[in-house]
C-alpha cells in the first residue's frame, strides 16, 4: 500500500465511541457524557457525526479535537463540562464549523473501495499460499521414510591388539 495514501486515509478516518475511549483514556459513560455536553452547547457536533456500518455512530477528527479541548479545559482550568463546552462553542463560529461535505465523503468512499479491493486481493493471495502449503505437506506425507540405519559392524575389533596385561592373565 502506498504510504502517502495511507496517511491521507488516516487523516480523514472517522472514530467510533470505542476509538474515542481508547484515544482519550475515558470510560464509555464519560465519553457519552462529553458528547452530550458538546451537542447541548450550541450543536457543536452538527455535521461531525455520521452513521457507519451496522448503524454505528462515527465521529470526525474535528469532534475528537473538540473532545480533547473540552477535556483540557475541564482538567487544567477547573471548568465544569458545560462551561468548557460554552468556551469551545464561543471559539467556533457557526460559519467556521467544519462539516462533512459530500465531496470528502465521496473521497472516503473511494478510498474505502480501494482498500476493500486490496484486502480482497490479499485474501486471494493468502488462499493461494495456503493451497500451495497444503500441497507441499501432501508431498511430505507421501514420501517414504528412510530405513533405520543398520547396526554398526565393528570391523576394527578383530585386528585390535589386546593390552599386554589382559593377555597374561588369560594364559596364566
Amino acid at each position: 500500500m502506498d504510504f502517502v495514501l495511507a496517511l491521507r486515509i488516516l487523516k480523514r478516518i472517522m472514530h467510533t465511541r470505542s476509538d474515542l475511549m481508547r484515544i482519550l483514556g475515558l470510560s464509555y459513560i464519560q465519553v457519552r457524557e462529553r458528547l452530550d455536553v458538546l451537542e447541548a452547547a450550541g450543536g457543536l457536533l452538527d455535521g461531525q457525526v455520521k452513521k457507519g456500518p451496522k448503524g454505528r455512530l462515527e465521529y470526525s477528527p474535528e469532534a475528537l479535537r473538540m473532545l480533547q479541548e473540552l477535556e483540557e479545559l475541564a482538567l487544567n482550568h477547573g471548568l465544569s463540562l458545560a462551561q468548557a463546552a460554552g468556551e469551545i462553542s464561543g471559539k467556533i463560529k457557526p460559519a467556521e464549523k467544519a462539516q462533512l461535505d459530500p465531496a470528502s465523503s465521496k473521497e472516503i468512499n473511494l478510498e474505502t473501495a480501494i482498500l476493500r479491493e486490496r484486502t480482497e486481493a490479499l485474501a486471494r493471495e493468502n488462499q493461494l499460499l495456503r493451497d500451495q502449503l497444503a500441497r507441499a505437506w501432501e508431498l511430505v506425507d507421501s514420501m517414504k521414510a528412510l530405513p533405520a540405519p543398520k547396526k554398526l559392524h565393528r570391523w576394527w575389533l578383530p585386528w585390535r591388539k589386546r593390552p599386554a596385561g589382559k593377555a597374561q592373565t588369560q594364559t596364566a
